[in-house]
């Protein structure tokens, strides 16, 4: 090579920077690939590094890596003509160099971009999913201006960047841990459980001075029910009234997998923890959602004055001391204990010493124990 072409391409130094942010620029079914006819310079690439940044943070190889979007950034040199001394092999136009990282794919689609240099056109880069999006390709086509390749330019460096996600395993009902190579290098990544939904709905119905409590708590992950044996259910009674058990040493509440009281199963009173007016239950083995809990709470004495009254009780779910779910209902009731109204009016004549009088009779309705209560030796006074 003479020592004016030399001259001529005075060593200029390409920095070839693409930040391909995947879905700045999506791929249409009318979108031309880059037509790469030349071979397949993969190898020649020189100095070939990556790096991988995940939520703000740089991570070395070995490091774990959840399923969320990570960036990716690549470079390398690219061995030209015009590199001094001149190289044996180097790329030419034409030429194409091509990565595939398996488990991984791109975050919003395939998409093809110009490397562009002040103006100067150096080649494409394509990002394509493959294996129906379980793979990612990153092929880059060197197919830019002629005197990127003629020997106007030396010591050529590319750099890009892409965004990919975990596509390898996935979720299932546990965290799980896959080990992955990306590129030469070995990584964990961290794949969550699928999310657990909880739903539930509390209902009382108020019968005489008592209500009865019934208690719906699911949980899902995706469409499957999960066990709830370990979650323990916390009601506070206090504010409520006392819990009804045919035996005080015993706590009364039933368990079934239906909203059918008579169908119910007693739980276990050692699966129960009572403080003050707190109850603390324990789901036994064998629990799958979605459950019912059922029990009674007599109506609180402060409550049974005449009016309009409200009892309001709340209920919440936890797994491991974490409160998960929190359910309640509010029951109104129009305390009435006894009350009196005139019936009928009757008129008549009578004679009251010689005398013809007209005398109303008035005919009075007492009416009692509205709330069907049991009231032992009750008297009824009536002045």
């Amino acid at each position: 090579m003479s020592s004016s072409k030399k001259m001529f391409r005075n060593l200029r130094i390409l920095l070839l920077l693409v930040s391909l942010l995947i879905g700045s620029v999506q791929t249409d079914p009318s979108m031309v690939l880059a037509d790469a006819s030349g071979n397949d310079v993969s190898n020649l690439l020189t100095d070939f590094e990556f790096s991988i940044t995940q939520g703000g943070q740089v991570l070395e190889e070995g490091s774990v890596l959840t399923s969320d979007p990570f960036s990716i950034a690549f470079s390398f040199g690219v061995p030209v003509l015009g590199d001094t001394p001149e190289p044996t092999s180097y790329v030419q136009k034409g030429d194409f160099a091509q990565f595939i990282i398996d488990d991984f794919a791109l975050v919003g689609g395939a998409s093809v971009l110009d490397l562009v240099f002040n103006g100067i056109k150096l080649g494409t880069v394509e990002l394509s999913p493959i294996d129906d999006g379980r793979k990612t390709q990153i092929r880059v086509v060197f197919d830019g201006e002629d005197e990127v390749f003629d020997g106007s330019f030396s010591e050529v460096t590319a750099r890009l960047n892409a965004n990919l996600e975990y596509v390898g395993n996935d979720q299932g009902l546990e965290d799980q841990n896959y080990t992955v190579t990306i590129l030469g290098k070995t990584f964990t990544v961290k794949v969550p459980a699928i999310e657990r939904i909880y739903s539930g709905q509390k209902t009382g119905v108020k019968r005489g001075d008592e209500i009865d409590w019934t208690l719906r708590v699911e949980v899902k992950q995706g469409d499957q029910h999960v066990s709830l044996a370990g979650y323990k259910l916390v009601d506070d009674l206090e504010n409520v009234g006392l819990l009804v058990s045919a035996d005080p040493s015993q706590y009364d509440f039933y368990i079934g997998s239906t909203n059918d009281r008579s169908s119910a199963t007693k739980i276990d009173s050692s699966l129960i923890i009572k403080e003050g007016e707190k109850y603390s239950l324990m789901l036994p083995e064998g629990t799958l959602s979605p459950v019912f809990v059922f029990f009674t709470t007599k109506i609180a004495e402060d409550f049974v004055t005449n009016g309009t009254k409200t009892t309001t009780n709340v209920a919440r779910l936890y797994k491991d001391d974490v409160e998960k779910l929190v359910i309640s209902d509010a029951v109104s009731y129009d305390n009435r204990w006894i009350e009196k109204q005139a019936g009928l009016i009757e008129y008549k004549t009578e004679t009251v010493d010689g005398i013809e009088k007209t005398v109303a009779y008035i005919t009075w309705f007492i009416t009692v124990n509205h709330m069907g209560a049991s009231l032992p030796n009750a008297r009824i006074v009536d002045v």
